[in-house]
């Protein structure tokens, strides 16, 4: 903990955060919030290493169960395997994983299962772009 940290509110296991001072509450929760996002990366990371991992073991699996003149071919197979799968998650998986979770009328929902949006080359991203029509793509002036 660097010097330039508030210390942490003390807080009695079982407390509810409606018990406490708003400023300790407030604090808490945003400590849970960036523990949650980052939890969510690790578990995306680690499910992904094992992907790959079972991926490695099938290509060994099946390099053993032909005959060695088949044996790069099946590794091949197993390489593509892998970078179609990548492409495909990130195509179909990430949007599905991370999207914009709304309900059918559009509004913003609660319920973080499944998204939607995002997809892969879609023009529903909500980047700033700039309309200065006085400039190329350099942001040079034009003449």
């Amino acid at each position: 903990m660097s010097g330039l940290e508030a210390p942490a509110p003390a807080v009695e296991a079982g407390t509810e955060l409606n018990s406490l001072d708003p400023i300790a509450a407030k604090y808490i929760e945003d400590k849970f919030s960036a523990l949650s996002g980052d939890s969510d990366i690790a578990w995306v990371l680690v499910t992904g290493f094992l992907v790959f991992f079972m991926q490695a073991g099938f290509a060994m699996l099946e390099a053993g169960a032909v005959a060695p003149k088949n044996a790069k071919h099946i590794l091949f197979k197993n390489m593509l395997d892998g970078a179609i799968g990548v492409c495909t998650w990130l195509v179909i998986g990430y949007p599905l994983a991370f999207g914009v979770f709304t309900r059918a009328s559009g509004e913003p929902s609660d319920n973080a299962f499944l998204g939607v949006g995002q997809y892969f080359l879609s023009q529903d991203t909500d980047t700033d772009t700039d309309t200065d029509t006085d400039s190329d793509v350099t942001g040079r002036p034009q003449p």
